[in-house]
């Protein structure tokens, strides 16, 4: 890894019993995989604000956010053809105004549905938990 690491949000996006995720990213890393919605944070965003803009890019506004963890993730690959280590801020919003299920490129999931993929799985836990409680 040359450069540090990239800060970057992604939104655990809660809406009807329901999350959001990318269906099929385009780029590296993680390309053709389902992902949650994120970018990466610009100079001078509070977590908040970069949560909001993402969402906001789809269509979509967002109410009550807050922090669910903090993650270091490390991908062999990147658009450049090395590796990539980026901090992540994982935000818990919830959709504001009428529900849509379909939006181009994305998939509404039921909250109760496991990703095949553990970093998911772990924002998706600790969402729950705090929607849920317990």
């Amino acid at each position: 890894i040359k450069q540090g690491p990239i800060p970057c949000v992604d939104i655990f996006l809660e809406a009807g019993s329901k999350y959001l995720l990318v269906r099929n990213r385009e780029d590296k890393p993680g390309k053709a995989t389902f992902w949650l919605p994120g970018g990466r944070m610009q100079k001078g965003d509070t977590f908040f604000e970069c949560a909001r803009r993402t969402c906001k890019k789809i269509g979509i506004e967002t109410v009550n956010e807050e922090v669910i963890d903090t993650y270091n993730l490390m991908f062999s690959d990147s658009e450049s053809g090395e590796s990539m280590h980026t901090t992540v801020v994982a935000v818990l919003a919830y959709h504001k105004g009428s529900f849509v299920f379909d939006r181009n490129g994305h998939e509404w999931v039921g909250l109760w549905a496991p990703s095949n993929v553990d970093y998911i799985e772990d924002v998706r836990g600790k969402a729950l938990k705090k929607i849920y409680g317990s």
